[in-house]
């Protein structure tokens, strides 16, 4: 290949996608689903402008699904929406929460059990009808045992406003996280501290415990629905079961202790042979405190990088 300008090289890779995408979909129409598209980085939202831009006249639909909270004006997706906009090339769907009947349908099926009506319109006024906070608060009201079952429905000796269930979920998170063992507990802070994804080799090499202490540390994580094992990768690999579990054991770190164990997490991956992962070292580095260790990372990264013409990641 003759070696062109950035800009020229990767406007060749981006066409080079759109077409593979335009002669796939000549053979059936593709749906393409984008999950999480508020931590994409700004290279992967320029490839997606390019391909929606296109004038090859695939046969694509394209979803993309992100949390409207988490994106600002600064932000490159809140960029690609409004260039979007103006070329009237998408749809925005807004999706509410659940109505009552639906979250009364999500907690049969979740919990095994139907619930009394005056126990879902709490929980759907609380939860505003989010899926994830309904499960995660029924969760802790049985596990709690606040709730119990009856004759095939759940149900409670306390009245509604003494089951008093809690507005943040955060906060039920943290409940839940108090009745694992210190064991299982430490183990999915130091993953929190990894990712949302986090390998068990690199979660091995920096935790304190043994590999088997670990291990069971991690299938009581498993049992408690906190993670789940990521499939598809060649060595095991676990993530949380939604990003406010990660958040909400992140967010009790106090900074010296945040500090240290970004250091940890640094010194496992590149321990474990992480060349793959620099981006990671030098972002813990950087969290760590240590910026000439951090610096050092981010240079080697944006080399290697350019390597797989990611110029404006690079």
């Amino acid at each position: 290949p003759v070696p062109y300008d950035p800009d020229t090289r990767r406007y060749l890779l981006f066409q080079s996608i759109s077409l593979f995408f335009t002669e796939a979909s000549a053979h059936a129409p593709l749906l393409l689903v984008l999950d999480d598209l508020h931590w994409a980085d700004r290279a992967s939202l320029h490839l997606l402008r390019h391909l929606i831009r296109a004038p090859h006249g695939a046969s694509l639909l394209v979803i993309g699904t992100y949390r409207e909270s988490e994106i600002g004006a600064e932000h490159a997706l809140f960029e690609l929406l409004a260039d979007l906009r103006r070329d009237r090339l998408f749809e925005r769907v807004f999706l509410e929460g659940l109505n009552q009947d639906d979250v009364s349908a999500l907690i049969a099926s979740h919990a095994g059990h139907e619930a009394t009506p005056g126990l879902v319109e709490t929980v759907h006024e609380r939860t505003e009808g989010n899926p994830f906070f309904v499960e995660e608060v029924m969760r802790h009201l049985i596990e709690s045992g606040v709730l119990f079952e009856r004759e095939g429905r759940w149900v409670s000796a306390r009245t509604l406003d003494e089951i008093g269930v809690p507005a943040g979920v955060k906060e039920v998170l943290a409940r839940r996280l108090q009745r694992l063992s210190e064991d299982c507990r430490a183990t999915l802070t130091h993953a929190a501290v990894l990712g949302r994804d986090f390998s068990f080799e690199v979660l091995c090499s920096m935790s304190e415990l043994d590999e088997d202490a670990l291990i069971v540390a991690i299938e009581e994580a498993l049992e408690a629905q906190l993670v789940v094992e990521a499939r598809g990768r060649s060595a095991p690999a676990y993530s949380f079961t939604h990003a406010l579990v990660r958040e909400t054991l992140y967010s009790a770190l106090i900074g010296p202790r945040r500090q240290r164990l970004h250091g940890m997490a640094a010194r496992a991956i590149e321990a474990t042979g992480g060349e793959g992962l620099l981006v990671e070292v030098a972002h813990h580095w950087y969290c760590s405190g240590d910026h000439r260790r951090a610096l050092v990372a981010a240079v080697e990264s944006a080399l290697a990088i350019e390597e797989t013409r990611a110029h404006a990641e690079a």
